[in-house]
């Protein structure tokens, strides 16, 4: 038996009794069938796209195992004492390729691989009617699923869980939706609100909880059959094969009996190039949507996203929508201070606020530079917040690199602005900014996309500075970044504009000047303590980038000096901001 047969045997077994193996565990399955260990199965499979090393190693490759060696006991292959694992897994695969050769499962050799029984002749792969599906209504009414995550700590959203618990409880919505940037906490204000719901509301509360991940983005046939397995608590029920019929069978079991279904990570299944709107291999997953809010049932589906699927973008607005939408910013300041707090911070510590409004109040950041305070700069909060920075650790940029990898050119255009504006400005200005100038239609388009991907704050500001003299100023819509996605915005943005510089000394293609040519480090109409900001933050950090790489200023001028005499000599861009920048970095001054 070689590497093909043997994980075509198992996959088979498993498929036969129900045991659902996804992507990943395909992956752990063929690499242990290889030998190889979990950190070579992550690198030579290149499962980076996929989820992290640490998460494949302490979550998914034990559960894993697990689920293969419950399936291998239940068959009689091996004993309860018995452990499946690496380095008996081939032995064990043998067995049962003679298990089934011999007949002694109870399946056979020709169901797996020869003449698979048509469904109407087959018992194991009968459709669910409605008395199969109901016969679960006794169960414990604080329920467990195998995906809900562990709440470690969780502090204040008093408000939030009373608006849920008003939309979910009281109005009986069945669609609501936690839409926010990563590590502001959805996925832990879910908890706490099963937790309420669960423990304070008996006569409300649901017979059935299931909690599943989209980010390995199953296909929705896996989903359906996976969640109505979960809620009939019945290892029988047949492979979704057909998602009408799924759909109809997962709403009959939401109108039998009180279920909460959680669908974390909806945005995976949501196109990169259009926001809101579903990938082609996965527009079902919006009629399971659609299906869920608009038909008669007693039953909730909560969805945590970064971003805001169509469905809900079109209702939103709506006072009666079945769809109720909670997008969730920071924590308030005193919440966000227990942060700090628990983990070692004296609560009289000086600047303690100043500290968590530095952060916006989000959690995820919070408990990262919490960290480095008692660490690097034991305790003393005043000392962080004199080097006029936010930090980022590898976790909380992993988290925003996967969202920023999923903008458009020209959201990410508008974003570099706003980063360097480090202010709010009006979609007027960020119009004006655009290097290409579109239609106006093409800027509201955008800002409203990066609305709906939880990357944008809007506040209210005074238009004094922007009107001519004499008129009375009034208040207008103003957009930025929240601190932590404008220090990783401000990051990139540094790292991309100093590889179009090094790039151009190469390769003299000034037609590919990039962020160059297209974004302006310093805004003439900027107020002053604004420019100081944008020279401390941005020219400066480019000049000591550049500076690194060349070893000394004198270098850093005479390349600029270089590419200032290309653009000179060159008819091919009239419209460039590259001159301007040049110049900039050349006679910034070096505290």
């Amino acid at each position: 038996m070689n590497i093909e047969e043997g994980t075509s045997l198992i996959l088979t077994t498993c498929q036969n009794y129900e045991v659902p193996l996804d992507y990943l565990d395909r992956q752990l399955l063929i690499g242990a069938l290889n030998g190889l260990t979990v950190e070579k199965i992550y690198l030579e499979y290149d499962l980076k796209s996929a989820c992290t090393i640490g998460y494949l190693k302490t979550n998914r490759s034990p559960k894993f195992w697990k689920k293969l060696n419950n399936l291998f006991q239940s068959i009689g292959l091996i004993s309860s004492v018995d452990r499946l694992g690496r380095s008996n897994i081939w032995s064990y695969t043998l067995s049962l390729q003679k298990r089934i050769q011999d007949n002694t499962l109870s399946f056979t050799y020709e169901r797996i691989w020869d003449r698979p029984i048509p469904e109407e002749k087959s018992d194991r792969f009968k459709v669910i009617n409605d008395s199969s599906l109901t016969r679960n209504q006794s169960k414990s009414s604080v329920p467990t699923s195998r995906e809900l995550p562990e709440l470690l700590e969780f502090y204040g959203r008093e408000a939030e869980l009373q608006q849920l618990q008003e939309w979910i409880v009281q109005e009986k919505s069945r669609i609501a939706a936690l839409i926010g940037i990563g590590g502001v906490g959805k996925k832990s204000l879910a908890y706490k609100l099963i937790e309420e719901i669960q423990g304070n509301n008996p006569e409300n509360a649901f017979t059935n909880i299931v909690w599943r991940s989209l980010r390995h983005a199953p296909p929705i046939q896996e989903l359906l059959s996976d969640v109505i397995t979960d809620i009939c608590d019945d290892a029988n029920v047949p492979v979704i094969k057909n998602v009408d019929r799924g759909i109809s069978q997962l709403l009959s079991l939401l109108r039998s009996q009180r279920c909460l279904l959680v669908l974390d990570d909806w945005e995976v299944v949501l196109d990169r190039n259009r926001t809101g709107v579903y990938q082609r291999e996965h527009s079902d997953y919006g009629e399971l949507l659609r299906s869920v809010a608009t038909n008669e049932h007693n039953s909730c589906c909560i969805i945590i996203s970064r971003e805001m699927p169509i469905e809900i973008v079109k209702k939103e607005k709506l006072a009666n929508s079945v769809y109720r939408v909670l997008p969730l910013k920071g924590l308030d300041v005193n919440a966000a201070s227990q942060i700090l707090i628990s983990r070692g911070i004296d609560p009289q510590t000086p600047k303690l606020f100043d500290l968590v409004q530095h952060y916006q109040c989000h959690p995820f950041a919070l408990q990262i530079v919490a960290n480095i305070v008692q660490e690097q700069f034991n305790g003393n909060i005043a000392s962080l917040l004199r080097s006029s920075t936010v930090v980022l650790d590898d976790a909380l940029q992993d988290l925003l690199d996967e969202q920023f990898e999923r903008l458009q050119p020209t959201e990410i255009q508008v974003i570099y602005w706003l980063a360097i504006a480090s202010r709010p400005v009006t979609q007027e200005q960020i119009h004006s900014w655009l290097s290409d100038q579109p239609p106006r239609s093409v800027t509201i388009s955008t800002l409203e996309s990066l609305r709906r991907r939880s990357l944008l704050q809007i506040v209210d500001i005074e238009l004094a500075n922007l009107l001519p003299a004499g008129e009375e100023p009034y208040p207008a819509i103003g957009y930025t970044l929240e601190p932590v996605v404008m220090k990783y915005v401000l990051g990139r943005f540094i790292e991309q504009i100093c590889q179009n510089i090094l790039s151009l000394l190469s390769t003299k293609q000034i037609e590919r000047s990039g962020l160059l040519c297209s974004h302006s480090i310093l805004q003439a109409e900027s107020p002053e303590e604004i420019q100081l900001i944008q020279k401390r933050l941005l020219i400066s950090r480019i000049r000591a980038v550049l500076g690194s790489r060349w070893f000394s200023q004198e270098v850093l001028l005479a390349n600029c000096r270089e590419l200032l005499q290309m653009y000179e000599n060159s008819t091919l861009i009239t419209l460039c901001y590259a001159v301007h920048n040049l110049q900039l970095i050349m006679d910034m001054e070096i505290s």
